[in-house]
């Protein structure tokens, strides 16, 4: 009898009300009507009769045998006594498989993405940095821990480039200060503008068939 309800409310819902049934009445009909494992967006705070919230929520496989044969572990679960409702907090669904321009394949339950990224020298755009200098006379020869200054008259020094190629151990770094810091290596945001709304899953309802041509 319930399979052959679910049936008739198919029936209806597919078709123009008839003669001495409104419109709104046909709506409401198909409103009804639901696909086990169905997903819709709710504006409300309280899942209605027959729906879940998708929070990831553990279920018992002898509780739902029917729900089960459609999410199996998909989702998680122990597939012994549990499986797993879809987990949408946070995360915006999208279809399987791999679409025009997109690089990766996305299976079913396969879940991705970062809230945040810390950039990487590669993905940061060209910049440059302050080079700084003492404004007093230089004191030193060695760069260990000093800053370039102007050379004393007299000193001997006769520029600040050289072509002689450099010997190994010849080098030492500058004072920290020499160089400008810039950045501070924390991740940046990497959502675009949302709105939190709930998802919920139908819980009961009718096995969906695969579609023929």
């Amino acid at each position: 009898m319930r399979t052959a309800s679910r049936a008739l409310r198919s029936s209806i819902a597919s078709r123009p009300p008839a003669t001495g049934r409104s419109a709104a009445d046909a709506d409401r009909e198909s409103l009804m009507y639901k696909y086990l494992g169905e997903i819709r967006l709710f504006a409300g705070d309280v899942a209605p009769s027959g729906w879940a919230f998708c929070n990831g929520q553990a279920m018992s496989m002898t509780e739902y045998p029917a729900l089960y044969t459609v999410l199996t572990t998909k989702y998680g679960g122990d597939g012994i006594k549990t499986f797993n409702l879809p987990d949408l907090r946070g995360r915006i669904p999208v279809h399987i498989g791999q679409g025009p321009g997109v690089d990766s394949y996305y299976r079913l339950g396969q879940t991705f993405g970062e809230e945040t990224v810390p950039l990487t020298t590669q993905q940061i755009p060209p910049h440059s940095h302050s080079f700084e200098v003492a404004a007093t006379t230089a004191d030193a020869t060695a760069p260990a821990g000093a800053m370039l200054a102007e050379a004393p008259a007299q000193s001997g020094f006769t520029g600040l480039y050289t072509d002689t190629p450099l010997q190994p151990g010849t080098t030492g770094a500058l004072a920290p200060q020499a160089i400008g810091s810039t950045g501070g290596g924390q991740a940046h945001p990497n959502v675009m503008p949302s709105t939190a709304i709930n998802y919920i899953i139908a819980i009961t309802g009718s096995i969906a068939t695969a579609a023929t041509s």
